[in-house]
């Protein structure tokens, strides 16, 4: 006997849109830290930031 699940359509939308919103807010969470790191770490310790001193 099969069992079929009938999905309505604005139940998906509604589902990505939220998947959407929760994943804009993550990248921007993401950035916005890297965005500290860079700004608050010395050129000797910050990530991928290269200088030409010897700090």
């Amino acid at each position: 006997m099969a069992t079929y699940i009938f999905l309505d359509p604005n139940d998906i939308v509604q589902q990505q849109q939220a998947m959407a919103a929760v994943a804009a807010t993550m990248n921007n969470t993401t950035n916005t830290n890297n965005n500290f790191f860079t700004n608050n770490t010395p050129n000797s310790t910050a990530l991928n930031k290269s200088s030409s001193s010897n700090d």
